[in-house]
């Protein structure tokens, strides 16, 4: 586990762990004078088994969820952990860790430490290998795979001031991290309950009157479908088609920057430019997002559809484009469409035309959509300011570990 849950030392009376460390005229020394760095072993496939002890693999310590494999054989001390050792992983994920789950033996990718108890305090190194590591993951940031060398981490020097010293800001560290842990369970929940309104304001509207229900059918004039094409890895730039992507098309919002290169020379049809004020349905994407609509109201004028994406022509004396928009999100609209919708992949689940025309939506009358959209687009609006500023305060918060780490081991904040 990493910082936010390291082991809680009492803090004794008198000492001031509110203080900031200062760590300016601290001697640095190498990470290699402080402790030893065992390397794990390689497991091999015949060597797992389904008793013995765990294999830690980075995904472990990264992911608690993640499944075991299992060692029977003899191991070395220098390979066998158990609650408390400290771990480092040096290959793709760079980071610290204090192990928690009980015996196990640690992969070639983790280094199992062993600290001098006479020279550094085991929950001080744990930080400031916390913090070696994010200085160590800028050096290596780039690479398709970051891998940090045994000389490189041994010879990066940390600060090491007292032992009495080491305990003192090794508290200040825990208890900051226990605040920004609390304050990241308390932000959560409020973006949680933030990110929960609109679908209950959904509810509120569509599912208190007695509207008649019609098939969507009825309010559509024709669908315009896309084309495949075969596109680049790479978005279309200021004088090139771009095809929209599936994900260009999500609730309430059109993502224009969504979209791939399409070859040059190639030059779509009419139907397939995208305009303002089209309505664009995927017919094609995850259970949770097959479905999804889109009312455009800005675009560029260089993209244009994909086969996974349909434009519905509306009846506007049927439907307010911008109501079917609310109307399409309800209950009632997406378990239909979700229980409708082909496909042996969760990932990719697909939509036919005639399942669209199906779709069971609330029919009021037309000046009473207009009214449903003026009232719900102040609403949703409201909570969307509000989600963006519980994201933007949760952002904050997961950036005090590392200002806390960075305050702790370079004085500066």
């Amino acid at each position: 586990m990493k910082g936010s849950a390291a082991p809680e030392r009492p803090i004794e009376r008198g000492r001031r762990a509110e203080a900031r460390p200062d760590a300016a005229e601290w001697p640095r020394v190498p990470l290699g004078e402080v402790a030893d760095y065992v390397n794990g072993r390689a497991f091999r496939p015949k060597d797992w088994g389904r008793s013995g002890l765990p294999i830690i693999r980075i995904k472990n310590l990264t992911d608690p969820s993640a499944p075991f494999d299992y060692f029977g054989g003899d191991v070395s001390d220098g390979h066998r952990v158990d609650n408390g050792d400290l771990l480092v992983s040096w290959s793709a994920t760079l980071d610290a860790f204090i192990w928690d789950r009980g015996p196990a033996v640690v992969n070639q990718h983790i280094f199992k430490v062993c600290e001098y108890p006479d020279r550094v305090d085991r929950l001080y190194l744990f930080f400031a290998l916390r913090e070696a590591m994010a200085e160590i993951d800028k050096l290596v940031h780039g690479a398709t795979m970051k891998h940090v060398t045994k000389p490189m981490f041994e010879g990066h020097r940390i600060p090491l001031p007292p032992l009495a010293e080491q305990e003192r800001i090794a508290e200040w560290v825990s208890r900051g991290m226990e605040q920004a842990a609390s304050a990241r369970r308390a932000a959560l929940d409020r973006l949680a309950a933030a990110e929960a309104l609109p679908a209950a304001l959904l509810r509120e509207v569509f599912e208190g009157p007695q509207w008649p229900i019609v098939a969507l059918g009825a309010g559509l004039e024709r669908f315009e479908a896309g084309t495949s094409v075969v596109a680049e890895g790479r978005p279309a730039g200021d004088h090139e088609w771009g095809v929209l992507k599936v994900s260009a098309v999500s609730w309430g919002h059109f993502r224009p920057h969504e979209n791939k290169a399409v070859p040059p020379g190639y030059v779509p049809g009419e139907h397939e430019r995208v305009r303002p004020g089209d309505f664009l349905i995927s017919r094609a994407n995850t259970a949770e997002l097959a479905g999804a609509v889109v009312l455009v109201r800005e675009t560029p004028d260089n993209l244009m559809l994909s086969d996974k994406t349909l434009r519905l022509v509306i009846d506007r004396t049927v439907f307010v484009p911008e109501y079917l928009e609310f109307a399409l999100r309800t209950r009632l609209a997406r378990t239909f469409i979700e229980g409708n919708a082909t496909g042996t992949s969760y990932s990719m689940r697909n939509i036919s035309q005639p399942t669209i025309r199906a779709i069971p939506v609330p029919k009021p009358e037309v000046a009473t959509q207009r009214q449903i959209v003026a009232s719900l687009s102040v609403r949703l609006a409201a909570v969307e300011a509000m989600i963006a500023r519980c994201r933007e305060e949760l952002d904050e918060i997961e950036s005090l570990p590392a200002a806390l780490l960075r305050a702790a081991f370079n004085g500066a904040s």
